[in-house]
């Protein structure tokens, strides 16, 4: 038993859901383990062709991640300080700081963190602002793979941001774009706590960051908005490996249900708690939202036809879109356990 977790809950208190590591490239399959909305112990979960019955320990440790140091609640920079705001004074900012600056100086950035679903949203909105595809730089540290659980890819998805078709760029490429841009619309990417930009790159423009945990990113961001981790929405992953799985909701936040969610397992505690139990925490969910639902939000305040629902729809939209996801659909990759997406196919997206 982890030395974290020991004696906080008994292993019949907590729900098990199914998901995935987002550590590394790899996509090892895991449970994530809840009690009272905190992810308390992560356990490896077989997969004969991805990781056996074993997970990395950086894995095991990204309850963290999940729990801690979250962003909750949109908050804007007055006089070099972030400030509280309401979600819909977040929404009308971003939609004014899009309607205000020429498209040309709009860059959005994706990120290999973030699930296909999510780079996906983004690229729907860049797209329909008249903006540029968004650019993303992976996340490599060359020598740091072990060739089973650990690859040299840092992030979960930077395969699927390229069958999806952002812009690969290097790092000295996103310093020289970000210093021309004069609105950056930002997705869950520690650019700066991984050495891309300093902030010398970021003087010049007004950044939006959408992101899930306090970073040296999010303390440079002029608008600030919280969005839902792997343990808190159902969306997908390319691995290194080119195979497509998906993760499961574990927590709630302050506006999703885990009685009324056809996603998510719910345990004895869960079944009969209520909020005046002292089992159950209401500060334990995050007041956040999946990216998705704030990117359907700003389009319909600008006007915008984008309709993105949930993770289940936006796949089955990508699968009709985009050759190098045909096919892929929540039913087919929970029958399948992941699918490897097919050379030929994966050719004709490029």
């Amino acid at each position: 038993t982890s030395t974290d977790v020991r004696f906080k809950a008994r292993v019949w208190e907590m729900n098990q859901t199914p998901s995935i590591d987002i550590t590394n490239g790899k996509g090892c399959n895991i449970d994530l383990w809840t009690r009272d909305n905190l992810v308390l112990r992560i356990t490896p979960r077989f997969h004969p062709e991805v990781n056996d019955y074993w997970m990395p320990d950086a894995g095991r440790e990204a309850y963290q991640l999940f729990n801690e140091n979250r962003v909750s609640h949109p908050a804007q920079k007055l006089e070099s300080e972030q400030v509280s705001a309401s979600w819909n004074h977040a929404l009308e900012t971003l939609a004014e700081q899009l309607e205000q600056t020429d498209r040309k100086d709009v860059l959005f950035i994706g990120s290999p963190h973030a699930s296909v679903e999510e780079n996906f949203a983004l690229m729907q909105l860049a797209n329909l602002t008249g903006a540029k595809t968004p650019v993303f730089t992976p996340h490599v540290e060359e020598g740091s793979g072990d060739g089973f659980l650990l690859s040299d890819d840092q992030a979960p998805n930077a395969e699927g941001c390229r069958l999806l078709g952002l812009e690969e760029v290097s790092p000295k490429q996103m310093q020289t774009k970000v210093s021309e841009a004069r609105l950056i619309v930002a997705l869950n990417d520690n650019l700066f706590g991984r050495g891309v930009l300093d902030a010398t790159h970021a003087k010049n423009a007004f950044w939006v960051v959408f992101a899930s945990n306090h970073t040296e990113t999010t303390q440079m961001a002029d608008l600030l908005i919280p969005i839902t981790t792997a343990a808190e929405h159902a969306a997908s992953y390319v691995n290194v490996d080119s195979r497509i799985q998906r993760t499961f909701p574990a927590k709630e936040t302050k506006y999703s249900n885990r009685r009324l969610s056809m996603e998510m397992s719910e345990g004895r505690l869960d079944r009969f708690g209520t909020s005046f139990d002292n089992w159950v925490t209401e500060d334990h969910k995050i007041d956040c939202v999946p990216f998705w639902d704030f990117a359907t939000q700003a389009g319909e305040r600008l006007g915008l036809n984008l309709h993105l629902i949930d993770g289940r729809q936006i796949m089955d939209q990508i699968a009709t879109m985009n050759p190098a996801f045909e096919g892929v659909s929540y039913v087919t990759m929970d029958e399948q356990g992941g699918i490897v997406l097919a050379k030929e196919s994966m050719a004709k997206s490029k």
